[in-house]
């Protein structure tokens, strides 16, 4: 299909999982502006990066497969249908773990089937923050 689905830290917590998602993303980006060039068509992809508990398991009796769902979930899922393509939207728990949040702009809050409001920013999707220096 045309989603794909990633998660950090199911099987060992990470402290850096933003870092990781926001590095992921980027990289998926690269790989799509390289395959732009070489087949000159027009690739972009859009992602919603949230962070919280998710519940995992294997579904399925004929076929297995390997499920992710929660809220955490749903609110992945959820601002990514509001990202333009070629941008990265994040909510306020993946903002807040993150050091550089340079290339971030405020964008409207996204409401849930449940009418929970949730605070997204968004950027470009293959930004890459300066590194430190000194």
């Amino acid at each position: 299909g045309e989603t794909y689905i990633a998660a950090c830290g199911l099987s060992t917590p990470r402290l850096d999982a933003a870092q990781r998602s926001l590095a992921f993303v980027a990289q998926v980006n690269a790989v799509l502006e390289r395959l732009s060039r070489i087949y000159e068509v027009s690739l972009s992809a859009r992602a919603g990066v949230a962070l919280g508990d998710a519940e995992v398991g294997v579904v399925g009796r004929h076929r297995l497969l390997y499920d992710v769902w929660g809220s955490t979930m749903l609110q992945a899922r959820r601002i990514v249908f509001d990202a333009e393509p070629g941008t990265l939207r994040v909510t306020s728990a993946v903002l807040q773990q993150l050091s550089a949040r340079e290339g971030f702009v405020q964008m409207p809050d996204i409401v849930l089937f449940d009418s929970t409001h949730v605070e997204t920013w968004q950027r470009d999707a293959g930004f890459t923050p300066a590194a430190p220096t000194g």
